[in-house]
Protein backbone atom coordinates (compact mmCIF):
# COMPACT_ATOMS: atom_id res chain seq x y z
CA UNK A 1 0.00 0.00 0.00
CA UNK A 2 1.13 3.87 -0.36
CA UNK A 3 2.85 5.28 2.29
CA UNK A 4 0.23 8.51 1.86
CA UNK A 5 2.81 10.72 3.81
CA UNK A 6 5.55 13.31 2.51
CA UNK A 7 9.26 10.87 2.61
CA UNK A 8 12.86 12.01 1.79
CA UNK A 9 13.47 11.26 -1.14
CA UNK A 10 17.51 11.43 -0.80
CA UNK A 11 19.36 10.94 2.73
CA UNK A 12 20.67 13.83 3.81
CA UNK A 13 21.42 16.10 6.83
CA UNK A 14 18.03 17.17 7.07
CA UNK A 15 14.57 16.80 5.13
CA UNK A 16 12.06 18.73 4.97
CA UNK A 17 7.89 18.49 3.74
CA UNK A 18 7.97 21.49 2.23
CA UNK A 19 4.49 22.85 0.99
CA UNK A 20 3.40 19.32 0.36
CA UNK A 21 1.03 19.39 3.52
CA UNK A 22 -1.43 21.82 2.50
CA UNK A 23 -2.19 23.14 -0.97
CA UNK A 24 -2.60 27.05 0.64
CA UNK A 25 -6.21 26.99 -0.65
CA UNK A 26 -9.09 28.15 0.62
CA UNK A 27 -10.54 24.13 0.43
CA UNK A 28 -7.34 23.25 2.43
CA UNK A 29 -6.53 20.05 0.31
CA UNK A 30 -4.21 17.20 1.26
CA UNK A 31 -2.20 16.07 -1.73
CA UNK A 32 -1.63 13.10 -0.07
CA UNK A 33 -4.88 12.70 2.19
CA UNK A 34 -4.82 12.23 5.20
CA UNK A 35 -1.39 12.77 5.60
CA UNK A 36 -1.08 10.36 8.81
CA UNK A 37 0.67 7.08 9.89
CA UNK A 38 -2.68 5.91 12.14
CA UNK A 39 -5.89 6.81 12.50
CA UNK A 40 -6.23 10.24 13.55
CA UNK A 41 -7.69 11.97 10.11
CA UNK A 42 -8.89 15.46 9.82
CA UNK A 43 -12.09 15.84 8.89
CA UNK A 44 -13.31 18.12 5.97
CA UNK A 45 -13.74 21.03 7.74
CA UNK A 46 -11.51 24.44 8.07
CA UNK A 47 -10.41 27.10 6.22
CA UNK A 48 -6.66 27.77 5.30
CA UNK A 49 -4.75 29.90 7.95
CA UNK A 50 -8.31 30.50 9.80
CA UNK A 51 -8.18 27.03 11.19
CA UNK A 52 -5.01 24.87 13.04
CA UNK A 53 -3.08 23.21 10.83
CA UNK A 54 0.86 22.04 10.25
CA UNK A 55 2.36 23.54 6.92
CA UNK A 56 5.55 22.60 7.25
CA UNK A 57 7.74 19.66 9.08
CA UNK A 58 12.08 19.18 8.77
CA UNK A 59 13.84 17.05 10.38
CA UNK A 60 17.89 17.99 10.92
CA UNK A 61 20.45 15.90 12.52
CA UNK A 62 21.44 16.58 15.98
CA UNK A 63 24.88 15.67 16.23
CA UNK A 64 25.80 16.15 12.44
CA UNK A 65 26.10 13.40 9.36
CA UNK A 66 23.07 11.82 7.81
CA UNK A 67 19.81 11.21 9.17
CA UNK A 68 19.75 8.00 10.08
CA UNK A 69 17.48 5.30 12.36
CA UNK A 70 18.17 5.12 15.90
CA UNK A 71 20.44 8.89 15.91
CA UNK A 72 18.61 12.05 17.40
CA UNK A 73 17.07 14.00 15.27
CA UNK A 74 15.44 17.89 15.77
CA UNK A 75 11.81 18.26 14.23
CA UNK A 76 10.76 21.84 13.12
CA UNK A 77 7.34 21.96 12.69
CA UNK A 78 5.92 25.34 10.92
CA UNK A 79 2.64 25.68 12.72
CA UNK A 80 -1.40 27.81 11.63
CA UNK A 81 -2.29 28.41 15.25
CA UNK A 82 -5.86 29.23 16.40
CA UNK A 83 -5.83 32.65 17.61
CA UNK A 84 -3.02 33.04 20.09
CA UNK A 85 -2.66 29.20 20.30
CA UNK A 86 -3.28 29.06 24.07
CA UNK A 87 -6.66 27.07 23.49
CA UNK A 88 -4.64 24.26 21.01
CA UNK A 89 -2.25 23.50 23.96
CA UNK A 90 -3.22 20.28 25.77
Amino acid sequence: SSLRVPKCSVVGSSCTSGPLLLDGSASNIEPNPSNTLDSCTDGPNGAYHDDESIDEITVYTVEGGLLQAGAMAEIEAKVWAWQDGSADTG
